[in-house]
């Protein structure tokens, strides 16, 4: 990210999450519309983007259960740093875990 700043202005990107679309993805895709400065998605196409089939879905996801406190504590440790900096960098603690 930091090499992109470099070369273009922060607001010229668009930068969300997974989680986030997740939750909200019609709110997403309407912010992506309206930064790309491209109409409003009528409601009948934001619920075809709904509908549409996931391509990448974690399976078993589900099953798994929720994440262990061992295995948040080694990402942190591997990935911590880096998404500090990211926050830090973007300006926003929503990037943070």
């Amino acid at each position: 990210m930091k090499d992109w700043l470099k070369v273009f202005p922060r607001g010229q990107f668009y930068i969300t999450t997974t989680e986030m679309y997740s939750q909200s993805p019609s709110q997403i895709l309407q912010e992506a519309f309206d930064f790309l400065d491209l109409r409003k998605l009528t409601q009948k196409e934001v619920d075809q983007f709904g509908r549409a089939e996931r391509k990448y879905v974690t399976k078993n996801k589900e099953k798994a259960g929720k994440m262990l406190k061992k295995t948040r504590d080694i990402l942190e440790r591997l990935y911590g740093t880096f998404t500090k900096e990211l926050a830090t960098i973007l300006d926003d603690d929503k990037y943070l875990w």
